[in-house]
């Protein structure tokens, strides 16, 4: 009697978790490294499947650190802050798409990824559109902000290949990650 009491206790406390919260988001709390596979970065696969590109950092220059992240189905957002500038003043999102109008001009991205940016006074947006996705990158810091975070800001942020995430999981883990360029996920019809 008392195992079942606490095989109970032990389901009631791990169903909030399991269940990923409020309206089917997950935070995952890993940042996104470029340089190493790790939760985020294959949640970020699962949350927009057809993604060939997935956004990543590839290091952080002092000061500015991980805010936290929110998986959900159709995408992934994760967001840094800065000690100088505050909260969540970097913004990053993957998305199955985003619009190519409005774009003030051009950005380079890798081969195969078109990308564009806007600024304002409110700060500026990055869009990389490519096959199955985009990545839209919003830097909002305060007015007067020298201009050396946010190169800091642009410079920490990258993309990695999906086929790279997918080798080495499968070379590393024996683990099939499905979506593009692989099987349809469980519950979707292929294409």
């Amino acid at each position: 009697m008392r195992r079942v009491a606490l095989l109970l206790l032990a389901i009631a406390l791990l169903a909030p978790a399991c269940a990923g919260g409020s309206g089917g988001a997950f935070t995952g709390g890993v940042d996104p490294s470029c340089n190493t596979k790790n939760e985020s970065v294959i949640l970020m696969a699962q949350a927009v499947q057809e993604a060939t590109w997935l956004p990543c950092i590839t290091g952080y220059p002092a000061g500015w650190h991980f805010g936290g992240d929110d998986f959900r189905s159709d995408s992934a957002t994760y967001w840094l802050s800065s000690d100088i500038a505050g909260q969540q003043v970097v913004r990053v999102q993957l998305l199955p798409s985003c619009p190519r109008t409005g774009a003030s001009f051009a950005v380079q991205g890798p081969t195969g990824v078109d990308g564009y940016a806007t600024t304002d006074a409110g700060g500026e947006t990055r869009r990389f559109v490519f096959d199955g996705g985009c990545v839209e990158e919003t830097i909002t810091l305060p007015t007067g902000t020298d201009e050396r975070l946010v190169q800091e800001a642009r410079g920490m942020l990258s993309l990695s290949s999906r086929e790279a995430l997918a080798a080495e999981l499968k070379r590393e883990d024996d683990v099939i990650l499905c979506g593009a360029g692989a099987a349809p996920c469980v519950g979707e019809s292929p294409s």
